[in-house]
């Protein structure tokens, strides 16, 4: 009986501790303005690419660059190789707020808009020039009104709240 009230005891402690501590935690700032470099504005970038491909390295330089470029107030910080889960689950948490940014490949996408299927398709461009009608940020005759995936990324934003 003793041994049984020292172990509750002593379990409740450890959970109030636990939960002290979490109280006692300092959050992040939750926009740039309010950010300091005693109390960074903290984003989360989650992928399900390796830390050796080069798209993880470039979202590295990327993290680094926003770190000194705003005297350490903005920090990313990656989770690679799915450690916060698939592409989905990362499409998801971007949608909840969870995370902040994410890098998923077009099939992904297609989840939420089928015209992105469009992407996956092979030969769907006869060289690595990208056809000035689908370059982001030019339409048709190179106005200035966004291309394919620019548009895409609109419906995305306005249908599914993404920004």
């Amino acid at each position: 009986m003793i041994k049984k009230l020292a172990a509750l005891a002593a379990a409740g402690i450890l959970a109030i501790t636990a939960l002290t501590g979490c109280s006692s935690a300092q959050s992040s700032a939750v926009t740039s303005d309010q950010a300091t470099a005693e109390n960074p504005m903290v984003l989360t970038l989650a992928h399900g690419l390796s830390e050796t491909h080069t798209v993880h390295i470039a979202m590295t330089q990327f993290a680094d660059e926003v770190k000194e470029k705003t005297g350490g107030r903005i920090i990313i910080n990656i989770f690679p190789n799915g450690q916060l889960g698939s592409e989905t689950e990362n499409l998801e948490q971007l949608q909840a707020g969870v995370i902040a940014m994410t890098k998923v490949s077009a099939p992904g996408l297609a989840t939420y808009n089928e015209a992105y299927n469009a992407f996956g398709l092979p030969y769907l461009f006869d060289d690595e020039q990208i056809p000035p009608h689908y370059a982001p940020g030019t339409g048709a005759h190179g106005s200035q009104t966004g291309g394919a995936p620019e548009s895409l990324a609109g419906a995305l934003r306005a249908k599914y709240n993404i920004t």
